[in-house]
């Protein structure tokens, strides 16, 4: 018994590429904002020590 004897393509050549990308950005901007949380959570911190 073997896989993948039938393809059905249900998007034209590219799409697999487009949706690649489009996930990198948003995965990119999620990233970006954790970074800054983050950074704030640390500057938060530094001042709640300094008083």
């Amino acid at each position: 018994m073997t896989m993948g004897i039938t393809f059905t393509h249900v998007a034209p050549p590219g799409s697999g590429a487009l949706v690649k990308q489009s996930t990198n950005a948003l995965l990119g901007v999620q990233a970006t904002a954790l970074a800054q949380l983050i950074g704030l959570w640390n500057d938060q911190a530094q001042t709640r020590q300094a008083h």
